[in-house]
Order: C-alpha cells, then sequence, then structure tokens
C-alpha cells in the first residue's frame, strides 16, 4: 500500500468474474477451502449453515445459506465504501491496523429485506441468493483504526 493518508477503504464482498471463471485455485481461493461450486463453476461469497428452533422441524431445523453468482441479473458481488468517520489511517513507515466489526444479522434483517428462518432454510441459488447479498454489504464496519 503506497505511503500516504487515507480517509476510506474499498472492497468486495465476492469473488470477480475473472477468479470465478478460473476453476479452484489455490490459497484462500482453493477447492479445499469448500467454498467452491463444482456444480455451477463458482464460488461461495458468504456461507452461513446452522440449526435454529424457528426452521421448519421437517427440516430438522437445519438452515442452509450459500451466496455467490456473478452473471447478471443476478451479480451479487458488493462494492462496499467504509469512510473513516474520526480517524485516517497513515501509511508510512508504520504497519497500521484497522479493526472491522461484523454484525451477521444484517445479512438476515434488513429495511428491504428480510429472510425469514421459518419460511426460508436453504438458499443455493443466485437468484434466491440476492435478498441476502443486498443486505450483506452492510454488514460490516470500522471499529478501530490503530496507526
Amino acid at each position: 500500500m503506497p505511503y500516504g493518508k487515507y480517509v476510506g477503504i474499498e472492497y468486495l464482498i465476492g469473488v470477480d468474474s475473472t477468479r470465478n471463471c478460473s476453476g479452484a485455485q489455490t490459497g484462500v481461493l482453493a477447492a479445499t477451502n469448500d467454498m467452491f461450486w463444482s456444480w455451477n463453476q463458482g464460488f461461495i461469497f458468504l456461507k452461513f449453515e446452522g440449526y435454529s428452533s424457528a426452521a421448519m422441524p421437517g427440516n430438522v431445523h437445519n438452515l442452509e445459506y450459500h451466496v455467490g453468482g456473478f452473471k447478471l441479473p443476478y451479480n451479487n458481488i458488493k462494492k462496499v465504501y467504509l469512510p473513516l468517520v474520526s480517524d485516517t489511517l497513515r501509511v508510512g513507515t508504520n504497519v497500521p491496523k484497522i479493526y472491522f466489526k461484523t454484525d451477521i444479522q444484517h445479512a438476515f434483517k434488513n429495511s428491504v429485506n428480510n429472510v425469514n428462518f421459518a419460511t426460508t432454510q436453504i438458499v443455493v441459488s443466485p437468484s434466491t441468493a440476492r435478498l441476502i447479498a443486498n443486505n450483506y454489504a452492510n454488514m460490516m464496519s470500522i471499529a478501530a483504526v490503530v496507526n
């Protein structure tokens, strides 16, 4: 990162189309990380699995949300910009740190899209994952900047 002062940070939630079309790779994109759909050539951007008493008993209360998709009309890659409101990140000879806070509830509850565990226990297609993708861009905030 070049030396200088920064007033915000921008990042993607998802895997860009070039890497999505390149198959399983190494490092964080390795297939062994269980975030690659071999059946649909692409990566899972957010995986949330578990159990909830609110989920239908016939489904053994299982929840399975796999969010991915990079092709229109279901492009679930989200670009996020977070301003550094009271702090400026200064990069020089020091190694600054940014601490993020993630509230996973924002991925399921929003003023526009609410995902109800009682009615929606499984999401694996890009079209239905769009509900969660439209929410998850708001789940992270900057907790602190340490220069």
